[in-house]
């Protein structure tokens, strides 16, 4: 009897084991699964966004920013905050930033992410992927192009994949920006100038047999400085391999105003391609003194 209870409790354990590895292994044919699209047209607006062009001269200050967003598509009205800290690991030659970003959202009947099996939320609050980005100065020169290296990371932290907020799955870009500007010696024009970026960009996804897309990652763009207010133009997109609403092309217009320690941005973002979404965002950003870290110090005792 002992024995026979020994053999059914085993069948019993194996079995239950069994199934959750099952479950655990065949998430990818579960039918709301089948349905989403790793691509930039049909998840929400932080899922697979277009980088925002990092260019000019990396200073010493650490930075902490908060940006507030409304995010508008068919079906889909989007709020979000997004947070990012940087801290100058090596004075005026690298830094390091990592963000995150915090969602409300509402999606109507006619919103191409509500999932038709129904497993999709259509409205709530969510917690969105953390990122990790190096920020490197490769060049800093008066006569040559400044240029700067960035290499990002995307965590899988975001939730609610159901209603294509966000892929569950890792991603990382880097890319290489180079920018000219002009210094006029008067007192309405200080500074003009163009900035240009190339780049590679990669995210897995839920394809058994495209199961990573990689995108060719660029931008463009012009910036003008007069005193304490700054405006920049820009076009950034990438264009993606498997061709499933992954090539996005997005337009950025941003007027930034310093006071003292403090940048206050106001940026109007429109999507041209594989980009549903206009966004309108206010940010601050406050400015300390940071001293390098010890190991990195030039300090002799």
């Amino acid at each position: 009897m002992k024995h026979f209870l020994t053999i059914v409790c085993f069948i019993l354990v194996s079995t239950i084991i069994e199934a959750q590895y099952a479950v655990r292994q065949d998430w990818k044919y579960l039918p709301w699964v089948q349905e989403l699209i790793y691509a930039s047209k049909y998840m929400g607006p932080d899922a697979l966004p277009v980088p925002e062009t990092v260019f000019g001269n990396i200073d010493g200050n650490m930075e902490i920013e908060s940006r507030v967003g409304s995010n508008t598509a068919v079906g889909d009205q989007t709020e979000n905050i997004k947070l990012r800290i940087a801290y100058p690991i090596v004075k005026n030659i690298v830094k390091f930033e990592a963000t995150d970003v915090f969602e409300y959202y509402k999606l109507s009947p006619n919103s191409p992410l509500i999932n038709k099996d129904g497993y999709g939320v259509d409205n709530g609050f969510i917690a969105g992927d953390i990122n990790a980005t190096t920020i490197i100065q490769a060049v800093r020169n008066k006569t040559f192009p400044d240029v700067i290296i960035r290499v990002n990371l995307r965590t899988a932290s975001g939730k609610n994949r159901q209603a294509g907020r966000f892929t569950d799955a890792p991603g990382y870009f880097f890319d290489v920006s180079f920018s000219k500007g002009l210094k006029f010696d008067n007192k309405v024009l200080n500074q003009a100038g163009l900035y240009a970026s190339v780049g590679f960009y990669c995210w897995q996804t839920n394809d058994d047999f495209h199961p990573q897309d990689d995108a060719k990652l660029g931008s463009f763009g012009a910036f003008v400085n007069s005193g304490k207010l700054s405006l920049k133009s820009e076009l950034d997109g990438y264009y993606g391999y498997m061709n499933n609403g992954d090539r996005p092309l997005v337009s950025r217009t941003s007027l930034s105003y310093k006071n003292s320690r403090v940048y206050y941005t106001l940026q109007y973002q429109t999507g041209m391609h594989d980009f549903e979404y206009n966004i309108v965002s206010f940010s601050f950003t406050f400015l300390f003194d940071a001293p390098s870290l010890p190991v990195f110090s030039d300090k002799k005792e």
